[in-house]
């Protein structure tokens, strides 16, 4: 039989929120350690799924706080030391085998493949903001992505934000 979403979702909390002490604070492009960022990042899009609103902006802003200016870019794809990326795959052109046999058809030699991104991080965020009416600190996330992008800032929230952070996701 399946296992229920809820206790899946539970046991990730537990093991992730044992394991956020022991963890590196600054993000490393590395296929094995992981950052106590993409840890709180997973945790906060846990309880983003759990509609637990209040929860995820607590994790979603422990990342978005410490991270002013917002670290948003477009060198992902391109740039290893980029601040975009919160965890990514490098195949480098001297690896004579595969990282991951799962990726072979997926990873090409020398390009780096973002895995979870900051910018995943501010819409995640920019949700929690919207289920909880905190459209101050909405359109303030939503104008870091948007700039990022380079699109023009909101003067103010439309008049639903839902299909403005649909769209930025697209």
């Amino acid at each position: 039989p399946r296992t229920n979403k809820d206790e899946i979702l539970i046991a990730l909390l537990t093991d992730l929120n044992e394991s956020v002490p022991y963890l590196n604070e600054k993000t490393q492009h590395d296929q094995i350690l992981v950052s106590k960022d993409l840890a709180n990042a997973l945790i906060g899009t846990i309880y983003l799924e759990q509609k637990d609103y209040s929860k995820a902006i607590s994790f979603f802003s422990k990342i978005t706080d410490k991270n002013q200016p917002s670290p948003l870019s477009n060198a992902v794809y391109t740039d290893i030391n980029n601040t975009e990326a919160i965890f990514a795959l490098l195949y480098s052109d001297k690896e004579n085998s595969q990282p991951f046999e799962v990726f072979n058809q997926y990873l090409k030699k020398g390009t780096l493949h973002p895995i979870y991104r900051n910018t995943g991080i501010y819409l995640n965020y920019a949700e929690s903001l919207e289920a909880t009416n905190r459209s101050t600190e909405l359109l303030s996330v939503l104008n870091q992505i948007r700039i990022s992008g380079n699109l023009n800032q909101l003067q103010e929230l439309p008049s639903n934000p839902k299909y403005e952070i649909a769209d930025m996701w697209k």
